[in-house]
């Protein structure tokens, strides 16, 4: 078993994650903004710019799910040991948004006002699960060989509650800045585009945190960051977010783009993203299960990437597909609402 096999079969999963992270963030992000917003006649005309959609941006977490457990089991069951809680949580919530997101198409915010309110705490819900797991995974866990030892509370930390709240962050920052060219209310706009504003600054404030903190963590990621000449290579794409961050304040504060902020957004959270995958590589859980460890045998890969090979763009195919047959050409905005 070659490590050109692990390598890409771990890539595939990375790639998978950070779409699912795109595309359900925004959903997720959009359901955590909806109250802001006063007025009910917003809340609908905001709800449907995104509820159409949410359910088929799940498919990319299943997908990563069973890849890891094809590909690295090791893993799969420590992640499920480690984190039971919090995946219990997460799921359950999934389930109320997905029953609550078919109401919001049905209904309007004056008639569903409680369908409104379960999709958004469920939205804050899953964020925050999966922010939460996020920190529990790069703190590291008590291993023994390939073997969880540790608490069921053991992801209840400091860390995983920081990383939860930037994550909550960057999921708002995701829906409200892709409501500025999807929402066709002109008004609406406006009001969200203010308020992408603020998410942005938290959001920045949050990231620049866990930048500063990650280092320090362990003994691994100290290593990773502040020796050298690593000091030098990894400082090199968190200069790079910070430099889209102000791009995209900029065009916020003083323009009127739609799709730009949008755009330099994906930048920050692509950057931040590879920073996280190259503080860890190649510990897929930290601090000492590495993806060579936790790889399945040959076969198992062979298949997961045949298999990928298959549905990763069957997959895409049907993202694309629920998200631009959701909408139309307009005169009076550059996209409407298929009701």
């Amino acid at each position: 078993m070659g490590w050109d096999l692990i390598t890409v079969s771990a890539l595939l999963l990375a790639i998978g994650l950070i779409s699912y992270v795109v595309l359900d963030g925004v959903s997720l992000g959009s359901g955590i903004m909806l109250p802001t917003l006063r007025k009910a006649s917003a809340k609908t005309t905001f709800a449907r710019s995104f509820a159409p959609v949410h359910l088929s941006n799940g498919l990319w977490l299943l997908m990563c799910a069973l890849g890891l457990m094809i590909a690295f089991p090791a893993a799969f069951q420590v992640l499920l040991e480690a984190l039971t809680i919090p995946i219990s949580v997460m799921l359950v919530a999934w389930l109320v948004r997905v029953w609550s997101g078919q109401k919001l198409l049905r209904t309007s915010a004056e008639q569903g006002s409680s369908y409104y309110a379960l999709f958004s705490i469920s939205a804050l819900v899953i964020a925050l699960s999966q922010g939460m797991m996020l920190g529990a995974v790069i703190q590291g866990m008590t291993l023994e060989g390939t073997q969880f030892v540790g608490g069921v509370w053991d992801w209840l930390t400091w860390f995983s509650g920081l990383t939860g709240i930037t994550v909550v962050l960057t999921y708002a920052l995701l829906g409200v800045t892709w409501s500025l060219f999807a929402v066709p209310d002109t008004n609406l706009r406006a009001t969200l585009r203010a308020y992408s504003r603020h998410v942005l600054v938290w959001c920045g404030y949050a990231l620049m945190a866990l930048q500063l903190i990650m280092p320090f963590l362990t003994d691994a990621l100290r290593e990773r960051w502040l020796t050298l000449p690593n000091f030098f290579h990894m400082g090199f794409v968190p200069m790079l977010a910070l430099m889209a961050y102000v791009w995209v304040y900029y065009v916020i504060r003083f323009s009127e783009w739609k799709v730009w902020p949008f755009g330099i957004v994906l930048q920050v959270v692509g950057t931040a993203y590879f920073t996280l995958v190259t503080s860890l590589w190649p510990a897929l859980v930290p601090p000492s299960l590495t993806l060579a460890d936790a790889a399945a045998a040959s076969s198992s890969l062979s298949l997961m990437l045949w298999s990928a090979v298959i549905i990763v763009p069957a997959l895409i195919a049907f993202s694309l597909w629920r998200h631009l047959g959701f909408y139309r050409p307009n005169a009076g905005a550059k996209y409407a609402y298929v009701s």
